[in-house]
């Protein structure tokens, strides 16, 4: 007997999410520590704010 195959979405939805999640809470470690390094070397506010939303970003 042949397997019919479907075209539906995986049935994991929240691992999905929780990845997404992860990932943003990871990027805004890195910016917080981009910020403090640039905050540290005195570089001026706006190009470090600037730094950080580059991270963000990404």
């Amino acid at each position: 007997m042949r397997r019919q195959i479907t075209n539906q979405r995986p049935q994991r939805p929240q691992l999905t999410d929780q990845l997404v999640l992860l990932g943003n809470a990871q990027l805004f470690k890195v910016g917080k520590f981009v910020h403090a390094e640039l905050k540290a070397s005195s570089v001026p506010a706006d190009l470090s704010s600037y730094a950080v939303g580059l991270v963000a970003a990404i």
